[in-house]
C-alpha cells in the first residue's frame, strides 16, 4: 500500500497558456452563441448548453495540457464564462448598429431625434445604453411574462449564473482524473479487465478482503505516465440482485509487476 499523490501545485507557464486558450475559445463560443441566439435561444436551456460547450473545450484543453491546479481551473472557467456572457451581449449591440434601417425611418430619426428617442428608434449611445434600452423594452419569457427593467436584468443574471455553473462543472468533471504532481501529468489507464472465480479471490486475499459470492470484479489500474508516483487500483464488485461495492488501493510502482503476475496466474 502507498500514500495517495500530493495535490497539484500551481505551474505558471502552463496555467498562462491554458488561460489564453480558454479565453480565445470563449470568444469563439460567444460569436457562435450570438449567431444562434439571433435565431432561437430557449430560456434556461440555451445558457446551459453554451456553458457545457465552453466547459468541454476548456476542460479538454486542460487535459491535453496536463493542468490540474484547482484554483486555476476555477478562475479560468469563471473568466471564460464572463467573456461569453459579455461577448454575446456586445455582439448583439454591434448587430443592432449594423442593421440597416429603412429610408423613411432614417429620415424621421435625423429630423426628429426627440421622437426617435421616445420610440426607441434612435441608435444607442453605447453598450450600456443598449442594455438599458433592452431592459426597458422587456424580455419575453416562455411562461407568457415580459420581464422589464430590473426583472430583465435578473433574468440575464440567471442566464450568466447557469452558464458559469455549467462551464465550471464540466471543466471539473473532465479534469477529475488522478494526477501526478511530480511529473505534472494525468494518470493513464494501464490495465482493465473483468475478474471472476479464483483470480478474483486471489486478488481479494491480497488486500485482506472477502469476495462476495457469485461476484465478478471490474478491475482497473491507473498509473503515472513516468512511473514516479503511487498507482491506483480499483475493483468494482458486481453481484446479481445486489448493489455493487468497491475495493480501492494505492500501490507502490515497484509492486505492480508482482500484482499483475498474480492476476495472470490460472487455476
Amino acid at each position: 500500500m502507498a500514500e495517495p499523490p500530493a495535490q497539484a501545485r500551481f505551474r505558471g507557464a502552463r496555467a498562462l497558456a491554458w488561460l489564453i486558450v480558454a479565453l480565445v475559445a470563449a470568444a469563439a463560443v460567444a460569436w457562435i452563441g450570438a449567431q444562434v441566439a439571433s435565431v432561437r435561444a430557449p430560456w434556461l436551456f440555451f445558457p446551459l448548453a453554451v456553458g457545457v460547450a465552453l466547459g468541454a473545450i476548456a476542460g479538454g484543453a486542460a487535459l491535453a495540457m496536463h493542468l490540474k491546479h484547482r484554483p486555476t481551473l476555477w478562475f479560468g472557467a469563471l473568466a471564460s464564462s464572463a467573456v461569453v456572457v459579455v461577448g454575446m451581449h456586445f455582439l448583439a449591440y454591434r448587430a443592432s448598429l449594423d442593421t440597416p434601417r429603412s429610408g423613411n425611418l432614417a429620415m424621421i430619426t435625423e429630423a426628429f431625434p426627440d421622437v426617435a428617442e421616445r420610440h426607441g428608434t434612435a441608435p444607442s449611445a453605447g453598450f450600456s445604453d443598449f442594455l438599458t434600452r433592452m431592459a426597458q423594452q422587456g424580455r419575453q419569457l416562455p411562461i407568457g411574462i415580459i420581464a422589464r427593467g430590473g426583472w430583465a436584468w435578473a433574468t440575464w443574471g440567471l442566464d450568466a449564473a447557469i452558464l458559469s455553473a455549467a462551464a465550471i462543472a464540466t471543466v471539473l468533471a473532465l479534469t477529475a482524473s488522478y494526477y501526478c504532481d511530480i511529473c505534472g501529468a494525468y494518470y493513464r489507464l494501464v490495465r482493465q479487465e473483468t475478474l471472476s472465480g479464483s483470480r478474483l479471490r486471489r486478488l481479494c486475499e491480497t488486500f485482506d478482503t472477502q469476495s462476495p459470492p457469485d461476484a465478478t470484479g471490474d478491475f482497473r489500474y491507473l498509473a503515472c505516465r513516468r512511473g514516479c508516483g503511487p498507482e491506483r487500483m480499483t475493483l468494482a464488485f458486481r453481484t446479481p440482485g445486489s448493489r455493487s461495492s468497491h475495493l480501492n488501493a494505492w500501490i507502490h510502482p515497484a509492486d505492480r509487476a508482482k500484482l499483475f503476475q498474480q492476476l495472470d496466474q490460472t487455476g
